[in-house]
């Protein structure tokens, strides 16, 4: 990390010039995974994620000039946005994330000072919440440049509106919750009505483990897929079910209420519901699971959840499908699902230690099924890690 720090500071200076202002900083930003609780964040309900010892680390030193300027070492471009609210349009490539947050923490907060950054990554996008690392990193650089004290849930609540005001796409607390909460071999349980956060440890008696990630080689924009027709169909489900809230979400109506009207609904609104519903059992469930050490269960209800998001939700696309397959086949394989919204991306898979093999042969299956994603797809073993923090 050393080593990165010094090339980044030098990038810096490079491109932004020498400066005097004390020695330049860097914030750690993991990814996240949700093993249960797909898109039941976005309507108010139970969910649940764990940071992986993977990220967005960003090299940064405070300045006197208005704007906050940030370059990626992974895209072209760089974000050059000043620290006044503004109203105007978002850019169409990465640094909209850079607006976005700027701009919902000026709305709130006087900014004085911006900063100057490299950000990097260390895995591809696609369903580890790449995007809402980057934000995270941003909002608590700019936040420390400023000597602003916010509370985890506040900038969780930042992030999530500066990513639905940058890219339009109705996400939930899930990513930068998990992102801001996270802690080591824990899963974080989040009560996304209330904000409640709780922590959930693997029992000291868990058998060895460890996650795989695999990229099934098939690029994925969320605000491209089907993502915000879920979360309308989602909500018009609560209101024929009897919401009165000005935006309606299925927390608003109780399971007992649901299964007693259910037969109201058009049957593509009683799959988006049903879905919702025992995904919420699901997060409950593998909670127990963690807590009691049993990574069998947790698998079968990661796999249920797989089948919810195919058939309930309708998420996947051929690939992503055709992967998870070939997965249950894989020896040691505990379980798998998609890794975020399900359309491309990664999928997550739970295993025992040395099923590398098992899981590699899983996926040259699936690229002998679909030869064209073949240079894309990666497999990457990944174990739990801590939340974001300055550093």
């Amino acid at each position: 990390m050393s080593g990165d720090h010094d090339a980044a500071v030098r990038e810096i200076e490079r491109r932004f010039g020498p400066s005097g202002e004390p020695a330049c900083r860097s914030v750690r930003a993991p990814y996240r995974l949700s093993p249960l609780g797909a898109h039941t964040d976005h309507q108010d309900g139970l969910t649940s994620g764990f940071t992986i010892d993977r990220g967005i680390t960003m090299t940064w030193r405070p300045t006197d000039a208005r704007e906050v300027r940030v370059i990626s070492e992974d895209h072209p471009g760089a974000a050059r946005v000043p620290v006044e609210s503004d109203d105007g349009p978002f850019s169409e490539d990465w640094t909209a994330y850079v607006e976005g947050v700027v701009r919902t923490l000026a709305r709130d907060h006087a900014l004085v000072r911006g900063i100057e950054g490299v950000v990097a990554g260390e895995l591809p996008s696609g369903g580890i919440s790449s995007s809402a690392a980057l934000q995270v990193a941003i909002l608590l650089a700019v936040a420390e440049a400023n000597e602003l004290d916010l509370a985890p849930t506040r900038s969780a609540e930042l992030v999530r509106a500066a990513e639905q005001a940058s890219t339009g796409v109705a996400v939930g607390m899930l990513d930068p919750t998990t992102i801001l909460n996270g802690r080591d071999r824990a899963l974080v349980t989040i009560d996304c009505k209330d904000g409640t956060v709780r922590f959930h440890r693997f029992a000291r008696a868990t058998p060895p483990f460890t996650w795989f990630l695999i990229d099934s080689g098939v690029p994925r924009v969320l605000k491209m897929t089907a993502y915000n027709d879920r979360v309308a169909e989602c909500r018009e489900a609560s209101r024929c079910l009897g919401s009165q809230s000005p935006i309606p979400v299925l927390c608003d109506i109780s399971p007992e209420a649901y299964r007693r009207r259910r037969k109201e609904l058009p049957p593509v609104l009683v799959r988006r519901a049903e879905h919702y519903y025992s995904e919420v059992k699901r997060v409950k469930l593998g909670a127990r699971a963690v807590s009691g050490g049993d990574l069998v269960g947790l698998g079968r209800l990661m796999w249920a959840s797989a089948d919810s998001l195919t058939q309930n939700f309708e998420c996947g696309i051929p690939e992503t499908r055709a992967l998870l397959r070939e997965l249950r086949r894989g020896e040691g394989v505990f379980g798998a699902s998609y890794a975020g919204g399900g359309w491309g991306g990664m999928v997550q898979v739970l295993a025992e230690p040395g099923s590398r093999d098992a899981v590699a042969r899983c996926v040259g299956a699936y690229v002998g099924a679909y030869p064209a994603r073949g240079d894309a797809v990666g497999v990457y073993e990944v174990g739990m890690g801590p939340g974001a923090h300055v550093c």
